[in-house]
């Protein structure tokens, strides 16, 4: 596994949030299955799966996916017609899991992340998909 207790304390400046590589699937699925409280069964639709680290040591992994065809509360606020809601639905990613992973807790780590991500989000989503 890619992660362990660091024998340094994070430095937020020095946290990186990337796309996961090809070979690096198995490992991702596998710690959201053994750490996170809902499992993982799949990622539905279009996804991205991220890993947060320092150093190479994984600190957070982060799973979007498509989102839920309809959500009345989520079109409603929106504001979209049905025709504008069908061409555009593909440019929302939802944020399907987010997993600190099991070490030391870090004031304000996992709001940092979710910074970071969001930062590239976009950009990858239109790259990817």
């Amino acid at each position: 596994m890619p992660f362990a207790t660091l024998t340094t304390p994070v430095n937020l400046k020095r946290v990186r949030v990337r796309l996961i590589n090809t070979d690096e699937g198995e490992c991702w699925d596998a710690l959201m299955r053994a750490h996170h409280y809902l499992g993982l069964v799949g990622l539905v639709g279009r996804s991205l799966r991220y890993v947060a680290e320092i150093d190479g040591h994984w600190l957070a992994v982060v799973g979007w996916a498509s989102p839920a065809h309809q959500v009345a509360s989520r079109d409603d606020w929106i504001g979209w017609s049905p025709t504008l809601q069908l061409q555009r639905q593909a440019l929302i990613a939802n944020n399907s899991r987010f997993l600190s992973l099991p070490g030391e807790r870090v004031k304000n780590l996992a709001s940092h992340i979710i910074g970071l991500n969001l930062a590239c989000l976009s950009r990858d989503w239109q790259l990817v998909h």
